[in-house]
Parts: structure tokens; C-alpha cells; sequence
């Protein structure tokens, strides 16, 4: 198991270029992301508050809900080493697929299922029958053995 990152309380603010100036207890970065309105939002929400995870590269700034996510967690690259961004692309459109708590969203989910469960009833279809079954080893077949209390 890995050892938990260091995890530095900061304060943060983005430029209108993408830079952000990080400030800590006894730290001092400036570091690039690639969605800064968004970034920006995220931390005004909470006063410019967050934490830097610099092992990974990472400035997570609090959330109502326990999980952070792409609205809350943002990957941060020195801006010298900024490359181009990876973008989901949906085969019937330019951008990323909408969210998920809009209609849009909610449609594009549907469509999605949909598609899945096709695949899913083909798979169903299939003869399988020349696959033999799998055999439980000999040490399994008894059971778990129980402590005696």
C-alpha cells in the first residue's frame, strides 16, 4: 500500500492566462491549468482555500460532498512543461459529454445504456457451451474453516 501523500493547506488564485498562484506556509508556486473559469469558481466557493498534493501534481479545493471530483480536483503542470489537453470527445459532437445532473445529460446517460445493454444482449446470445465450467480446488470445496469459539 502506498504512503498518503503530503498534503499542504494553501491559498489559491488564477489568472485569466491559466496561472495559478499558489501560497502556503513557506511555499510559494506558480502553476498552469487548462480550465481556469472553472478553476477560478471552485475557489471562490471557498475564499481561495485548498491544499496542494505536490507528489501528484494536485490542488484539491474542499467540497460540500465527501468525494472531490472534476469540479473540485485540478491537476497543475509547471508552465514551462504545459502540454495539450486530453479531451473526452463524443463521436455526434465537438465538446465533452454535457453533465450528468442536466437534461442534457440525463439523455446522453439513456443513449449510453441503451448502447451498453445492446452489447450486453449480444454477449447474452452467445454459445458458450465450449467453455467448461470452472472448478473449485480441492482446499476450497470443504468450505471456510471456522475458529472454534
Amino acid at each position: 500500500m502506498r504512503e498518503p501523500s503530503e498534503v499542504i493547506p494553501v491559498t489559491a488564485v488564477v489568472g485569466d492566462d491559466g496561472l495559478v498562484h499558489i501560497e502556503g506556509d513557506g511555499l510559494s508556486l506558480v502553476r498552469w491549468n487548462h480550465r481556469p473559469d472553472l478553476l477560478r469558481s471552485a475557489l471562490e466557493r471557498f475564499d481561495g482555500m485548498a491544499v496542494w498534493k505536490p507528489s501528484w501534481h494536485i490542488l484539491a479545493v474542499p467540497t460540500d460532498a465527501f468525494m472531490g471530483g472534476p469540479r473540485t480536483v485540478f491537476s497543475l503542470a509547471v508552465p514551462d512543461e504545459r502540454q495539450d489537453c486530453h479531451v473526452i470527445r463524443r463521436a455526434d459532437s465537438d465538446g465533452p459529454p454535457p453533465p450528468a445532473d442536466t437534461p442534457a445529460g440525463q439523455r446522453y446517460m439513456q443513449k449510453i445504456w441503451a448502447e451498453q445493454e445492446a452489447r450486453n444482449a449480444e454477449l447474452r446470445s452467445r454459445d458458450y457451451s465450449h467453455i467448461p465450467p470452472l472448478r473449485v480446488a480441492d482446499r476450497y470445496a470443504a468450505g471456510r474453516t471456522r475458529r472454534r469459539q
